[in-house]
């Protein structure tokens, strides 16, 4: 009998023991929400940090309130555990993440693994920033002839070559596919392309499209040019047969990642947003 009531006692005990350990797998400690951070001319914002047994989770909106581009790298921020450090997909780079002059991106930042992640207290490094400034170094093309006595030209490291070119008296519209092969960052802004008639009279690009494009290393960008050019105001000379001349003027540009230095925050668990998280 004695043997019997043991077993009872064992069985009845375990499902408690069970439902106990799944309970704690499933434990969320909640930290207290940390102030805005502020790295160069970034802003950003942080909520929702919390850790569990697999998971350690923290939701950054970050915000751009410069006049330069910023690339963020999400594999980069380091979680300080004490005992031992982590990083988001292991370290391993994904692709940047573009954040524009103005503008914003969220981002969650978080570990995961089969245990040893419900602490009460870490330290988030905020790494992985670069920055890139949006007015670069210009590199000098030559004038390119109209009509056409060549199909390519370089502009540094801008490698660049003529798709189409449609000529009529009046309007010429042009189009070239760019590709960047530096290392860093290299801009196309179409807004500063022109061309200029025999009798020195310059005409500015009419693509009511034109505009500045980032172009990341070996990317490709393609080019519109429209120009109109009166025979009247190009000293009676006709684009179709004339000799003209494309200016580059500031279009190609290049700009340097610059990493910028990383912040820490420290996180410790907040007692009432825990257990009102768990109830």
């Amino acid at each position: 009998m004695r043997l019997d009531l043991a077993c009872l006692t064992v069985a009845l005990f375990l499902p408690i023991v069970a439902a106990a350990g799944d309970e704690d797998e499933d434990h969320e400690n909640w930290m207290v929400v940390a102030d805005p951070v502020s790295i160069d001319d970034l802003t950003i914002h942080l909520k929702g940090a919390h850790a569990q047994a697999t998971l350690i989770q923290v939701k950054a909106k970050i915000v751009n309130d410069g006049n330069d581009y910023y690339y963020f790298q999400p594999s980069a921020p380091v979680f300080d555990l004490g005992k031992k450090q982590e990083q988001p997909n292991g370290g391993k780079d994904k692709k940047p993440k573009l954040i524009k002059p103005g503008g914003s991106m969220s981002q969650t930042l978080k570990i995961k693994a089969d245990s040893g992640l419900h602490v009460d207290e870490f330290t988030l490094t905020l790494a992985g920033f670069s920055k890139v400034a949006a007015k670069g170094a210009v590199h000098e093309a030559e004038e390119f002839q109209l009509p056409a006595a060549r199909n390519s030209f370089s502009a540094g490291p801008f490698d660049c070559s003529l798709d189409s070119a449609k000529l009529t008296t009046g309007v010429s519209t042009l189009k070239f596919e760019c590709t960047y092969t530096g290392k860093n960052v290299g801009w196309v802004d179409t807004r500063e392309m022109g061309i200029r008639a025999p009798n020195g009279q310059e005409f500015a690009n009419a693509d009511g499209k034109a505009t500045k494009t980032l172009v990341e290393a070996g990317g490709t960008v393609k080019m519109t040019g429209v120009f109109k050019a009166e025979k009247k105001a190009a000293g009676g000379l006709d684009m179709q047969f004339d000799k003209f001349h494309l200016l580059w003027r500031n279009t190609f540009s290049e700009s340097k990642l610059e990493p910028v230095d990383a912040e820490e925050v420290d996180y410790e668990m907040d007692e009432e947003l825990t257990k009102e998280k768990n109830e």
